[in-house]
């Protein structure tokens, strides 16, 4: 029986008498509604009928879902009523019937629930789209980007009450560099509105992959056409690429519940509405975690009703181009009797009118597969994008609201609620996704200029593999590492360069070589490695000798390393010598020598400096010097020195003596040191000498004894050479 509302207010007096109540409720008693019935049903058209047991007026509120929203009323008041819904969309409806006797008390016959029909026909439509994105069979980030692969699925729902057959479901994109496979699906039956069952849609699955070089901030329209024998129809929508610089919105529901900004409109049953809490503790679904804002219809029971609504913050889309809702949605519906819808709507101002932008009756997700409980298998929630660029974008107030109605169905998950405003196409960030660089040689080392040079080993590798991985994409970032054994030796090398030279390993040790290829999204792949060595052997000659001659000599000895290959020796830059380890400098100069090594490296010496000084000749001991015949001092002679202090001033002297038979080679026997003016000396006996007094520097005095006999002095002129301790006392007698 229906339930009576009577228009206007009621004042309730609790304070009468029982039969003033009881006779006050007769009196405003509506018309009792009976014997609803749905008839005549085709296409476009449905007959709804029924009786009432006084004269009323009569009138059917209608729609797909339980917010109804359509109505037709005939004002002439009779007990039978008919009325005749024409024009209809192929679907199921839900309707209810109202009359209100003359009295004007209205009588709404749901009595809680509502009567449902389904149109003779058939209609395809998405009931809802996913997608997962993945990167290299990878899972990826929840965002399309460039270079992934999106798995497409489709939700196909039959509207109608005539099974759609020989359905085909084709997907097309218009979107330059994004392909779509397959180009249609088969789905065969996609069966009617059951009123006894529940929706049984179809799943549609497709693979759309996104080329590197569509830009980030592209918006990738489809257009999806379903066809079937009883007809056609299409319906399209978009999928971002990349996500915004910033988002108008961002909500993960781990703070206030609701958080701040949001509200809660609770329409059905108090307390029934929307929470963090989770009451019942269900498990999350995959692709949700932490909080997640939950209506549990199961869980407030059967007597429950619901018709509630979760709005957001007023957003300022002024700005924007365009505008896209991403949230992760989970819908588990039990799609009996239009138990359950749910609907995301949009107000541009502010909340005071309300647009739907998606109308949901089928499950939203992946349920579990073995029903409840459901902790063995929560099932997968799907990230949801819809495009409210014609609605929302130029807009200044902007609100969303997750709105569900529902009498004991099961539950509803929203979670990561985002709302991006785009600018322009490029203002936004993106991962693009690649392949592993693939096809790799190994690198090639060598002696950067052979192993005379000190200069590393050369590491060289092929410019391009045989796949980056990353082709497509404009201005690519690639790059390498050259490791030696596990060492990164070179950090990034940019692209373009196709070798890199080692000098931090060890000289003459054997490593072994890789190259890491790095393509734009970071990518890597190694080559296998080669052993390679920086061998060096430097030719390096030093010179062994003097610096000047010791007189008598008049020459200085040099030499270099022996048995090398070849020789050249040079004075001041000029060539002298070659092909000897030993070279006798005979003129004062800056000398070097080069040579090559054993193994071919060639090398020269630094300079060595000679000086040759001049050595005077020895004067006889006649006094004449040269080669006039050598006269000596006998043993046993009285020999008194006198010198010319103006031509000898030196202020010591000493007298050298020796056989005149050694006079040419200054054999001398012994010294007297430190004789003075007027000193004498007396040759030792045995033998006859020669003698020669000197000073310190470069003065010398010998005697001998004259042709024609005595003793004569004469002091040499030569102003260097056998004089002093230097030259002839060899043995350091002198000081």
């Amino acid at each position: 029986m229906g339930r009576a509302k009577r228009r206007g207010t009621r004042a309730g007096l609790f304070s009468v008498a029982v039969w003033i109540a009881a006779l006050s409720s007769a009196l405003w008693a509506g018309p009792v509604i009976t014997d609803v019935q749905v008839s005549e049903i085709t296409d476009t058209t449905a007959t709804v009928t029924w009786t009432t047991n006084e004269a009323a007026d009569s009138r059917v509120d209608f729609g797909p879902t339980r917010a109804l929203g359509s109505y037709v009323e005939v004002e002439e008041a009779g007990t039978s009523h008919s009325i005749t819904l024409t024009d209809l969309p192929c679907d199921t409806y839900l309707f209810s019937v109202t009359s209100s006797n003359q009295d004007g008390t209205t009588t709404e016959d749901d009595g809680g629930q509502y009567h449902l029909f389904t149109l003779d026909c058939a209609r395809l439509e998405v009931a809802s789209h996913w997608w997962m994105d993945s990167c290299d069979s990878s899972p990826g980030d929840g965002l399309a980007g460039p270079g992934e692969t999106l798995d497409l699925t489709l939700r196909i729902l039959n509207r109608g009450g005539t099974d759609a057959t020989a359905a085909q479901v084709a997907v097309s994109t218009s979107t330059s560099g994004v392909t779509v496979t397959p180009s249609s699906v088969s789905l065969d039956t996609v069966e009617a509105y059951d009123t006894t069952l529940f929706f049984q849609p179809e799943d549609a699955s497709f693979t759309v992959d996104i080329g590197r070089d569509v830009p980030c901030g592209a918006r990738m329209s489809f257009t999806v056409t379903m066809t079937c024998e009883q007809g056609s129809w299409q319906e399209t929508f978009v999928i971002p690429v990349g996500s915004p610089a910033a988002y108008l919105l961002e909500e993960d529901f781990s703070e206030d519940d609701p958080p701040t900004g949001w509200s809660l409109e609770d329409g059905g049953d108090a307390g029934q509405t929307w929470t963090t809490a989770n009451p019942a503790e269900r498990p999350l679904p995959e692709g949700m975690s932490g909080y997640v804002e939950i209506l549990d219809s199961d869980h407030y029971g059967e007597g429950g009703v619901q018709e509630d609504s979760l709005v957001s913050p007023s957003l300022d889309c002024t700005d924007a181009a365009s505008v896209d809702l991403t949230f992760r949605s989970f819908l588990w519906a039990v799609q009996t009797g239009h138990e359950e819808s749910a609907f995301v709507d949009v107000s541009t101002n502010g909340g005071t009118t309300w647009q739907a932008v998606e109308t949901w009756r089928v499950s939203v997700g992946n349920p579990p597969a073995g029903g409840f409980p459901p902790e063995a298998d929560p099932g997968e929630s799907v990230p949801v994008v819809l495009d409210l660029s014609d609605l929302a974008a130029g807009h200044s107030s902007v609100r969303i609201r997750f709105r569900y109605l529902g009498r004991y169905g099961y539950y509803w998950m929203v979670d990561d609620v985002k709302v991006a405003a785009w600018e322009s196409e490029g203002s936004c960030s993106a991962t693009p996704c690649c392949d592993v660089p693939s096809g790799l040689s190994a690198p090639s080392v060598t002696d950067e200029n052979g192993i005379c040079a000190d200069d590393g080993a050369r590491i060289t590798w092929a410019a391009d593999p045989t796949a980056w991985g990353d082709e497509g994409l404009s201005s690519p970032d690639r790059g390498y590492r050259v490791f030696r054994g596990a060492t990164d030796a070179s950090g990034y090398i940019a692209y373009g360069a196709t070798s890199w030279v080692d000098t931090g390993g060890t000289n003459n040790t054997a490593y072994d070589y890789s190259v890491k290829y790095i393509n734009t999204c970071g990518e890597e792949a190694s080559t296998s490695t080669v052993s390679g060595t920086d061998a060096y052997q430097p030719a390096t000659p030093t010179i062994t000798g003097d610096s000047t001659n010791t007189c008598p000599a008049t020459t200085v000895a040099l030499s270099t390393e022996s048995g090398m290959y070849s020789y050249q020796w040079r004075k001041d830059g000029n060539p002298v010598g070659m092909n000897s380890p030993a070279y006798t400098a005979t003129e004062s100069g800056t000398y070097t020598v080069s040579y090559t090594n054993g193994s071919g490296c060639s090398g020269t010496s630094a300079g060595h400096a000679v000086t040759i000084q001049t050595c005077s000749v020895a004067p006889a001991p006649d006094g004449r010097g040269g080669t006039s015949p050598a006269r000596g001092v006998k043993s046993g002679s009285d020999i008194t020195v006198t010198f010319d202090s103006t031509t000898c001033p030196a202020p010591s002297y000493n007298l050298y003596y020796g056989p005149l038979s050694s006079v040419s080679t200054y054999g001398w026997t012994g010294s007297v040191c430190g004789i003075t003016s007027g000193s004498s000396w007396t040759p030792p006996s045995g033998n006859t000498f020669w003698i020669i007094v000197g000073d310190s520097g470069p003065m010398e005095s010998s005697w001998g004894l004259k042709r024609v006999g005595g003793v004569e002095s004469q002091r040499s002129t030569s102003a260097s050479g056998l004089c002093g301790n230097s030259l002839i006392d060899t043995t350091s007698t002198c000081p």
